[in-house]
């Protein structure tokens, strides 16, 4: 059985937004206007304010520091980490006890998958800001994508610590314990993330995910419910409740579900097979190897299909067909 988690780290894309509006700097009338438009929460607009202060000549060091550090933010919220990265970079060259130019190039490194450079960013912010919580937090997000579930946790900590309501701190936490097979913790950890936050999408599906590791299928089916109520376009969520589906033995509504997995995501290869093995229950043998050839189309490695498609050969009769899969093998 294969089971989707979805990365955490997109999460810290919502501290962006606030960081944003909260870097206006007031100056003269013109350059307040600039400082405006470059501490806001539209990414061009903060952009071109920013750029215009950079270029203008009229300012120096922490001003300077700071129109960077914005405009930082701004390509960031754009997922243009590239740039980011670079706005960081000569905001901290100007001002190297700037505690949020760290946190905010360790976000862009976070999202770049470098988590090692993320990392350290992160101790540097915590160094200068013992108190930054949201540091705490992308650091155990970083430390949770390495697989240092450990680590990870007790970063959670002492993000709670500081923020003892931040539902995507209890998400993550709960997210490194479901890693660990820790699913007792993790559903707890879970159910406070939805208590603090009940449109958190993520953490209904991932509670649902715990329950189906935990072989609870009928509370594992209403989380994905509230999951696809608020994300009704979740290709990982239709797919992970057509497996609790079909380990009940609901076949045709596992079938149903897959269907959306696939219109929502056509690449997910496993949805292919595992509609490939709903049909092969159902007695559906053609669908099926339809599937498994779909599904081998798109990830040639995943074993499961040959072995599932040989399977269904054998039991349409299709002894050639099985042949060429086992020697395939």
């Amino acid at each position: 059985m294969v089971i989707f988690r979805q990365s955490i780290s997109f999460l810290s894309m919502i501290v962006l937004v606030t960081l944003l509006v909260g870097a206006v700097v007031v100056r003269g009338q013109t350059r307040d206007d600039n400082w405006k438009r470059c501490g806001g929460n539209d990414p061009d607009r903060s952009i071109a304010g920013c750029s215009t202060l950079i270029q203008s000549g009229q300012e120096t060091g922490n001003n300077i520091a700071k129109a960077y550090y914005s405009r930082g933010l701004a390509y960031a919220h754009k997922h243009d980490f590239e740039h980011a990265v670079h706005d960081f970079d000569q905001a901290l060259r100007l001002n190297p006890s700037f505690a949020n130019a760290f946190y905010g190039r360790a976000l862009a490194y976070d999202h770049k998958g470098d988590y090692d450079r993320a990392i350290s960013d992160y101790d540097q912010a915590l160094r200068l800001n013992p108190d930054l919580a949201n540091a705490f937090y992308g650091r155990g997000g970083a430390y949770a994508y390495k697989g240092d579930y450990d680590r990870a946790i007790q970063d959670y900590n002492q993000a709670l610590r500081l923020n003892p309501n931040s539902a995507d701190a209890f998400y993550g936490r709960g997210w490194a314990y479901e890693h660990k097979s820790d699913y007792d913790h993790a559903i707890q950890d879970f159910d406070q993330a939805v208590r603090q936050n009940p449109h958190l999408a993520i953490a209904w599906r991932e509670r649902g995910l715990a329950y189906t590791y935990k072989e609870d299928y009928d509370h594992a089916i209403q989380d994905y419910d509230e999951a696809l109520r608020l994300n009704p376009s979740d290709a990982i969520g239709f797919y992970n409740r057509g497996l609790a589906l079909a380990h009940r033995g609901d076949y045709a509504r596992a079938i149903e579900d897959y269907n959306q997995a696939i219109q929502f995501n056509p690449k997910l290869a496993d949805a292919f097979c595992s509609r490939g093995n709903a049909y092969a229950h159902r007695g559906d043998y053609g669908h099926a190897i339809q599937d498994f050839d779909e599904a081998l189309r798109l990830n040639p490695n995943l074993a499961i299909a040959f072995s599932d498609r040989a399977s269904a050969r054998k039991q349409s009769g299709d002894m050639t067909g099985l042949f060429k899969t086992t020697i395939r093998r």
